[in-house]
């Protein structure tokens, strides 16, 4: 086996030697006080932390995601349709100038023809 069963859980790393609480006996008024007030805070925001993971949340966002993704998608289909066409017009535009320069005239319309 590679690693601890996930059974066992994490270990938990040391208290630095800074925020581990003296003899509560021997602590002065001051020192009391404050280990209270972390201790306190630490539970409130214990309180604050959701306890299940919320669904509705993440459904609504994952169908905020897939509607503007369909929309980049359709808005990039249509952005490559003007691009194909904009690039025929100017294909028809350079064929009618060189039949026009060389007189082919009739070969023109035949090739406008077939294209479209």
């Amino acid at each position: 086996m590679v690693g601890p069963p996930v059974s066992e859980g994490h270990a938990f790393l040391p208290i630095a030697a800074w925020d581990q609480p003296g003899d509560v006996a021997a602590m002065d008024q001051l020192a009391f006080r404050d280990l209270h007030r972390k201790l306190y805070s630490h539970r409130q925001r214990m309180e604050q932390i959701k306890g299940s993971y919320d669904i509705e949340s993440s459904e609504r966002d994952a169908y905020k995601r897939r509607v503007r993704a369909e929309s980049m998608k359709q808005s990039r289909l249509r952005h490559e349709e003007l691009a194909e066409l904009e690039l025929k017009q100017q294909n028809t535009r350079l064929v009618e100038r060189l039949c026009l320069a060389t007189g082919l005239r009739q070969l023109f319309h035949l090739l406008v023809c077939m294209c479209f």
